[in-house]
């Protein structure tokens, strides 16, 4: 028997489970929704050791297992930039798209996903270079087409991986003037407007908040 720390949306205090298994756990939880009943459809996600219920954009609950072991920064970073890069592909579906997070001179591509994301997840490029680059320092969203192999798109991560950018979306991952790293989205599956990129910016800029509290003293990973 398991026992399960749950916050609950509209709730003030967190509730306390005890479950069996994650799966009852979800189903008491949800019990502790107001209207739970009228939902038409729930998602269950991980986020570390945690379990996100959600119906849409909102949040359900949240269930933390009581004996699990503390996570890391490192750890709490990847599994938020996971769930950051699944909101942004949820907003403007694309091909493939990635979280590179700043390091030194570096941006490293910390979580990534598409058909190349094996060869790409912790690769690192030079921080000055291509359109991801240029997001990272000037702190300005951009959509680059990339036809013609005009622009500012680097082309030795296509060449690297056989893969073929179109198009590639990139909003900052930034605080003020505090740059983190940038939030990439390759070959979306329609035009993204202005409205879309306001909203893409203010995703990574509520995570760039989050990620600015962590004290990483070693290595992600």
């Amino acid at each position: 028997m398991g026992r399960w720390h749950v916050n609950v949306e509209g709730r003030s205090e967190p509730q306390h489970l005890e479950s069996p298994d994650w799966l009852h756990a979800v189903g008491r939880a949800l019990r502790l929704v107001e209207g739970w009943a009228s939902l038409e459809q729930v998602s269950v996600v991980r986020e570390g050791t945690a379990i996100l219920v959600r119906s849409g954009d909102r949040l359900l609950c949240r269930l933390e297992p009581q004996d699990a072991p503390a996570q890391t920064d490192g750890q709490r970073l990847l599994a938020r930039a996971g769930a950051l890069l699944e909101q942004a592909q949820a907003l403007v579906p694309a091909q493939a798209g990635a979280v590179l997070w700043a390091e030194g001179n570096f941006l490293r591509f910390l979580t990534v996903t598409g058909s190349r994301a094996g060869q790409l997840t912790d690769l690192r490029v030079p921080a000055h270079v291509g359109v991801a680059g240029w997001v990272h320092r000037s702190g300005q969203p951009r959509v680059e087409h990339t036809g013609g192999g005009s622009g500012r798109h680097n082309r030795t991560v296509d060449r690297l991986t056989g893969f073929r950018t179109d198009v590639l979306v990139a909003v900052p991952i930034s605080v003020g003037a505090h740059h983190l790293g940038v939030l990439e989205l390759v070959n979306p599956e329609a035009p993204v407007d202005r409205s879309k990129l306001r909203e893409l910016t203010l995703l990574a800029r509520t995570f760039a908040r989050w990620a600015s509290t962590l004290r990483i003293a070693e290595q992600v990973g």
